[in-house]
């Protein structure tokens, strides 16, 4: 099945076609909320509840624009709501993002050097992006890493494209100044 199609029929309340749309972007879902929430335990929990969360609300979705930035958004704000409630509890795990081995395909199998290389340039990578101001962090993260656009990337966060091309000049800048040094690259 489609996605489109997908989407038309969820919209109509077919949760099997609902399943599709899940599917297609949980990876894009869980990505963007691991990077933001530091660790993918917490990631897949809000990842459900996202995604429960879309489906309630699909009648306020407009089919006429990317689905993708509409599910980033939902997961975005939730993913804020979870950690006020952990800056709440005494004793809230760290927001740093978490050390993980590099995401590799089953298939590939590098040399022992090589996974302690990629390991330290994404510890550097993540030690620097968590020094960001939260809003340059997470535009470098949709711009980077998940591959918006400037015209989805205001969608998520609520903020016109003018705003995104500046926080997204001032996060490169700081982030090359933090970089200087560190032989990351």
């Amino acid at each position: 099945m489609e996605l489109t199609q997908a989407i038309e029929r969820s919209m109509a309340g077919d949760r099997g076609a609902y399943e599709h749309v899940v599917v297609a972007h949980t990876q894009a879902v869980v990505g963007l909320l691991r990077r933001l929430l530091g660790n993918l335990e917490d990631a897949r929990e809000v990842a459900q509840d996202t995604f429960v969360r879309a489906y309630q609300n699909l009648h306020r979705y407009d089919p006429h624009r990317p689905l993708k930035p509409w599910l980033l958004r939902i997961a975005r704000n939730l993913a804020y709501n979870h950690l006020r409630a952990q800056q709440r509890h005494p004793g809230a795990a760290s927001l740093q993002p978490e050390r993980t081995e590099p995401d590799r395909l089953a298939s590939e199998t590098p040399s022992p050097i090589s996974v302690v290389l990629q390991d330290e340039q994404r510890s550097a990578v993540d030690l620097i992006l968590g020094s960001l101001r939260p809003e340059f962090r997470e535009v470098l993260v949709y711009r980077y890493m998940e591959r918006l656009d400037y015209d989805e990337i205001a969608l998520v966060m609520g903020i016109p494209v003018g705003t995104v091309k500046t926080w997204l000049f001032r996060a490169k800048e700081q982030f090359r100044r933090q970089a200087e040094g560190r032989e990351i690259f």
